[in-house]
């Protein structure tokens, strides 16, 4: 039922049955289940961008560490040009990060650490090979990472959502606890 044709009842009832206690409570009590309603679908409505959110999020991760797969020599190469010593093992590390971290991110897999130990990583990449803000590449990188870091920070303050497997457990520990 809509909320547009309860508050019409509502006030057909009111109408109707003017001012006896009777129709009063149940005009409230109607009042109250348009309200809960509302409610629940306002929350069902964030629930699933709050997802959305984090899938975004998730996929620049893994879109990152599939480019640095796809192109490993040109990665390797702009990291010998910072100065940045055994590439290879660093890019096996930030593409492991970036592509666990995102794939975590994305099902909401204990994502407030996930969160923290991404921030950790964009930070290490900013000082590490982001360093020179002289460099117009280097302010984007930073500006970008920036960008993360706030998204991450939402998750952190708010956990991976109602949508994520991390609720999904949790509601299988409580199931398991009951028992």
């Amino acid at each position: 039922m809509s909320d547009e044709i309860v508050r019409d009842e509502i006030n057909h009832r009111h109408d109707t049955m003017h001012h006896d206690s009777g129709a009063a409570a149940q005009a409230l009590a109607a009042v109250e289940m348009v309200n809960r309603i509302s409610k629940g679908r306002r929350q069902w409505r964030r629930s699933q961008l709050y997802v959305v959110g984090r899938l975004i999020l998730a996929a620049l991760f893994i879109a990152s560490g599939a480019a640095k797969i796809v192109y490993f020599s040109a990665t390797e190469q702009r990291m010998l040009d910072v100065g940045l010593n055994d590439t290879a093992l660093l890019i096996r590390v930030a593409i492991g990060v970036e592509l666990l971290g995102g794939l975590m991110l994305a099902v909401g897999y204990r994502g407030r650490t996930v969160a923290v130990g991404l921030i950790a990583y964009l930070a290490s990449v900013t000082v590490l090979a982001h360093h020179d803000f002289t460099l117009e590449i280097n302010r984007v990188y930073a500006l970008a990472s920036l960008a993360f870091t706030g998204g991450l920070t939402m998750v952190i303050a708010h956990g991976s959502g109602v949508l994520s497997a991390d609720r999904y457990l949790e509601h299988r520990r409580s199931q398991r606890l009951s028992v």
